[in-house]
């Protein structure tokens, strides 16, 4: 028996290596991790102050910690050896009978772990192969394996970690009887008592790690208890804030100003709402919301968060089966009312639903997808989501624990399906310090996506240092961020650039920040202050410090502004004097602020003549405003001209269209009446009648009007909100995908006839279908690529996210469910490494998508007299990127740059500068960027085909296509008779024009400008025609380059069977010459044809005209 006892004893033993990694994941613990850590820390804080070459250096602090930890560790083991021999624990009967218990739940949660956790969990643990052998083993990237392991521990600690106080209280009581490796004995006895396989052997384990965690717990909630400490004055039934929830910081708060309630009602269809969940969260930079606190409301629909200070905060408030309200109110603005908010909750009309899955296809239970404020739903157990949204349908977020979140941006008319991809999350861990490396505590710290991972939707990261200035970045997608850092009385010196790699952690990151300054003043108009206008300090029309709001003798002070020239603005008026401003000391008094005042139209909506609470009303790129309770709403800092806006509201299924022409400050009363709610409903089936569920169906007219809706199980659609005529009909898999299915008979389905304000029903959609895929393999300098995004766009369209995959460990992606035509594939990768394919045939097995390298341009800023801000633009087809350089004094770079050619510009102030790069895979371009003198551009805008004037247009003179213009001075707006004038760089300069109707097209051309001399434009509009069914010539114009060229052709389409040619630059379509036309244009009076028509294309090529009648497809 003894021999028994041994063998178990040694079996034990040697199994005890995976039970060890397995403690360390499930206490999140390593030796390794610690030695580093606590390295880094130690270098940190005393860094050598010679020249001495840092890694010796660095090799010996870590031996100085190892000796160090080795000697308390010394003494550890001896008072634990002290301890052991006076008295060693026994364990009684009822002990033993408790433990084997405890040991069975233990090993029934690890077995009831739902795949492919529970597997995961056993290859890795039981099994002993690493992430990277599961990968190959199972056939999933490595990162998604990393993912499913912390999903299953911390559902496991979750688990573990239920129970009455009892329970609890017994598994915490385990851990010291459990964790003794001291007396022989008391393994032989746990050994000897249970006939062990190695999933039995970690139970034990199991348990020791369940009442550490526990005994965490304990303390973790002592402290949570006094974070969360609810505001005195508060009245509603306060609910266990956010997870994240945080305390506000005071420098983030106008300090001088005294704290206000932030309370109110909410509402649906003019009742109260008890019950709702509303969240109030602080606005910090770049869209991030810290979330603060969270309420119930109570029986008469009132909420309550108490004072809060003096900073801008969003309030949300959600309800099952309805839309979410969400508010945004600054208690330090005078003229809001933060104590009467009322939220207006929407109903469900707006809707979006579907399934949060991982790189290998598996669901994502508990994943969160908010819309506007910190309202939202979560994920099933499938991974299935349903959410109402709001009218004003702001960025979707999409995020979950132990992965990278991500931002879709998506406009919602009726019910749309939308499934996201999510992979492990990367972290960001380091410190924020000042140039003498003091830290900085309470710093605030953004990781903004890298402008050029915009089509990627990336989202903005956030975190708040501790008390050393140390801060750990979670949640974070793969791709390029720039982190930066903002805190009391300072600011961010430079943006530290980052990529970020899924399942990684990138440690010792330092954000330096530089002394600050404090700018106090009065906003005045004609010499009587002003109140409420929101004051902000800009550099190159960006936000260098936080908004504040003048007060009401027009006051107001900014703080933490960074030392240079910056511009003030004073929404909702325009700054009139200064024009800028230069921050040369810690604190800048007596400014005065004069202001003109913009222009203002405001009035009631109705429905049948009855407001409408609610409304929506947009002016697309100028303004945004939310109907009261009674139907009034008011869009504030409006530019002089013809302004188009929207309203609607999604419950009544009706919007309206407007256009106003509106005077330099005018305050215009326009009630508007939604009269146009048409609305068609139906069914689709297949070619045997049976219902077809999930797909999209879109309808488009003549104008442009849309109505769209996903069938639901029974094959049902209803589209809503169409403005009335005759549509033509399309079956998609899905919005974006690009390719209808065709229909079970003719053609084309017939078109359907909508009235204005009114209902067709009973429609019947029979569609052929069929459904293929498309399977390839991404590769890289001929290697497979794991972890790479592959998804179906467009040419005309931005890239957005349309339910792509993720490569697995070999490379490969398979895209389902697609109807039969031609897609054309993006694959993108975290370091930027690119490629789109053309005319990729559904059915295809065999796609092969080879990945270029990303370029980089780096230049030096010679001659400005402040820091400017350098834009770079794509001027070639392929993937469309707009950013901004990181700049650092007088030098720039921007990496990750697709290959092709673009437009780079300079700008601060009134001094441009501008040149165009050619980037090459992998390489790096370099150029040097001075400015230019200044001239006058007089110009006109007309419509290209009726020669109409156009007013309203907004002309800017530049030195690129890439990027807004310089300074306000250089730009303009065309009056009633479609005049502007401008100031201008010299050189050849590219003037562009910008429409406030989104029905026409921007509108340009280049021009010779001479010092103090003055040069004329005529700018040509184009007035877009088309909808969803598009002519197509099979060519693309290059973007944003003159003069107009053709930059890609279908080498199947009927452009290049005619014999046009890239590189031919077109000088007339349809006997029309092209004066003033850009590339955007033009493209859309190819759209304009219908299919079945003849274009008449005339060109020039090596000098010679040319002109080809090509046949207009669908």
């Amino acid at each position: 028996m003894e021999d028994v006892e041994q063998d178990r004893l040694a079996q034990l033993s040697a199994e005890m290596a995976w039970l060890r990694r397995l403690a360390r994941a499930l206490l999140k613990t390593g030796d390794a991790d610690d030695l580093a850590h606590d390295t880094w820390l130690a270098a940190n804080a005393h860094p050598p102050d010679d020249a001495r070459p840092l890694k010796p250096w660095l090799t010996r602090v870590a031996l100085n910690v190892v000796r160090m930890q080795a000697r308390a560790k010394k003494r550890q083991d001896a008072r634990d050896h002290e301890s052991a021999s006076l008295a060693t624990p026994v364990a009684t009967p009822e002990q033993i009978v408790e433990r084997v218990e405890l040991q069975r739940v233990v090993a029934g949660e690890v077995l009831a772990l739902a795949e492919p956790y529970r597997s995961t969990v056993l290859l890795h643990y039981f099994e002993e192969l690493s992430c990277a052998e599961i990968a190959r083993r199972i056939g999933v990237p490595e990162a998604t394996v990393r993912g499913r392991l912390k999903v299953a521990l911390d559902q496991l600690r979750t688990r573990l970690g239920r129970g009455d106080r009892g329970s609890r209280a017994r598994l915490a009581a385990l851990t010291p009887l459990a964790a003794m490796h001291g007396p022989p004995r008391t393994a032989a006895i746990a050994v000897g008592a249970f006939a062990m396989k190695k999933l039995a052997l970690a139970i034990l384990l199991v348990l020791v790690i369940v009442g550490v965690f526990l005994w965490r717990q304990r303390g973790d909630s002592r402290s949570d208890a006094g974070a969360r400490a609810e505001p005195a004055g508060a009245r509603s039934a306060p609910r266990v804030g956010p997870e994240r929830a945080v305390a506000v910081p005071a420098w983030m708060t106008a300090r001088h100003l005294a704290s206000r309630r932030i309370a109110g009602r909410v509402e649906l269809d003019g009742n109260v709402v008890h019950g709702a969940t509303v969240r109030l969260a602080l606005q910090a930079r770049d869209g991030v919301l810290l979330p603060v606190a969270e309420r119930a409301s109570d029986a008469s629909g009132h909420f309550d968060f108490g004072p809060q200070p003096a900073a801008t905060f969003v309030v949300s408030a959600d309800a099952p089966n309805q839309g979410s309200a969400v508010r945004t109110i600054s208690v330090a603005d005078p003229a809001a009312r933060p104590e009467e908010l009322v939220l207006l909750l929407t109903g469900c009309t707006l809707r979006m639903y579907g399934v949060v899955r991982d790189a290998a296809s598996n669901p994502i239970a508990k994943a969160r997808i908010t819309s506007g404020g910190l309202g939202g739903t979560d994920t099933d157990e499938q991974g299935r989501y349903t959410l109402c949204l709001p009218q004003t349908q702001p960025n979707i977020r999409i995020e979950a624990d132990g992965y990278g979140t991500i931002e879709s941006i998506l406009r919602i008319n009726g019910a749309l399906r939308s499934d996201f991809v999510l992979v492990p999350e990367g972290i960001i861990i380091g410190q924020v310090v000042t140039r003498e490396r003091r830290p900085v505590p309470g710093a605030r710290i953004l990781a903004t996506p890298d402008p050029i991972e915009m089509a990627q939707h990336l989202a903005t990261g956030w975190a708040l240092a501790d008390d050393g200035g140390m801060f750990r970045l979670a949640g974070l997608a793969p791709g390029r961020y720039r982190l930066r850092a903002a805190g009391d009385g300072v600011a961010c010196a430079a943006q530290v650039e980052a990529i970020v790699h899924a399942g990684t952690t990138a440690f010792n990151t330092i954000l330096i920040v530089d002394s600050a300054a404090t700018v106090r003043g009065h906003v005045v108009m004609a010499g009587k202050p002003v109140a409420g206008a929101r004051v902000a300090a800009t550099s190159n029309d960006e936000w260098v410090a936080d908004a504040v709001y003048s007060q009401a003798d027009g006051s107001f002070e900014l703080t933490s502004v960074p030392f240079g020239s910056v511009a003030l603005e004073a929404w909702p008026h325009r700054v009139a004097s200064p024009a800028r401003l230069n921050v040369d000391r810690a604190t800048i008094e007596n400014v005065t602020v004069e202001v003109a005042q913009l222009a203002t139209i405001r009035g009631t909506i109705t429905r049948h003549g009855e407001p409408v609470a609610g409304a929506s009303v947009f002016a697309p790129r100028l303004a945004t405003a939310i109907a009261d309770s009674h139907g009034v709403y008011a869009l504030e800092g409006l530019p002089a001209g013809e302004i188009h806006f929207f309203a609607g509201h999604a419950g009544d299924k009706a919007f309206a269209d407007k256009v106003v022409t509106v005077r330099e400050g005018e305050d215009k009363t326009v009630d508007v009446e939604l009269d146009l709610a048409g609305e068609a409903s139906g069914v689709v089936v297949d070619e045997r009648g049976n219902p077809v569920s999930g797909v999209y169906v879109l309808m488009t007219s003549n104008d442009r009007d849309t109505g769209e809706s996903m069938t639901d199980d029974a094959g049902r659609f209803d589209c809503i909100t169409m403005a009335g005529g005759e549509y033509a009909v399309e079956v998609l898999a899905g919005p974006g995908v690009g390719r209808p299915f065709a229909p079970a008979n003719g053609e084309k389905f017939p078109s359907i006839q909508v009235p204005s304000d009114g209902a067709v029903t009973g429609i019947r959609l029979a569609i052929a279908n069929d459904r293929v895929h498309i399977r390839g393999v991404v590769m890289k300098s001929g290697a497979p690529v794991s972890d790479a995004y592959v998804e179906i766009t467009t040419r005309l369209a931005s890239l957005a996210r349309t339910g792509g995959v993720m490569t697995d460990t070999e490379g490969r992606f398979e895209l389902e469910n697609l109807a039969p035509g031609k897609y054309s594939l993006h694959a993108h990768t975290a370091d930027g490494s690119d490629r789109i394919v053309w005319g990729i045939e559904g059915g295809a097995d065999d796609v092969v998508i080879e990945l270029e390298a990303p370029g980089s341009i780096e230049g030096d800023l010679a001659g400005f007299a402040s820091t400017p801000i350098v834009e770079i633009a794509t001027l070639s087809t392929g993937v469309r990127v707009t950013t901004a350089a990181l700049v650092d004094g007088t030098r720039f770079r921007q990496r990750g740059l697709p290959p092709g050619r673009y437009g780079v510009q300079a700008r601060a102030g009134g001094e441009v500068a501008s040149a165009e790069v050619e980037v090459r895979a992998g390489e790096t371009e370099h150029v040097t960027l001075r400015p230019s003198g200044i001239g006058t551009i007089v110009g006109t805008v007309r419509e290209l085909e009726t020669k109409r004037p156009l007013a309203g247009f907004t002309c800017e003179a530049k030195g690129s296509l890439a990027g807004p213009a310089a300074d306000p001075t250089m730009s303009g707006v065309s009056d009633e008779t479609g005049r502007f004038t401008m100031r201008s760089p010299t050189g050849l300069v590219h003037v562009i024009c910008r429409p406030n109707d989104n029905g026409l097209s921007i509108a340009g051309a280049d021009v010779e400008v001479v010092a103090n001399g003055t040069a004329t434009v005529v700018a040509s509009s184009v007035r877009s025609k088309f909808t969803t069914v598009r002519g197509n010539a099979g060519l693309v114009f290059q973007s944003l380059t003159l003069p107009l060229t053709i930059g890609k052709l279908d080498p199947e389409g009927p452009a290049a069977a005619q014999g046009a040619k890239v590189g031919d630059h077109v000088v007339a379509i349809d006997g029309m010459p092209l004066d003033g036309v850009l590339p955007l244009g033009a493209q859309w009076l190819v759209l304009n044809h219908r299919p079945g028509t003849t274009l008449t294309l005339a060109v020039e090529r090596a000098g010679a005209p040319m002109t080809f009648q090509i046949p207009v497809e669908k």
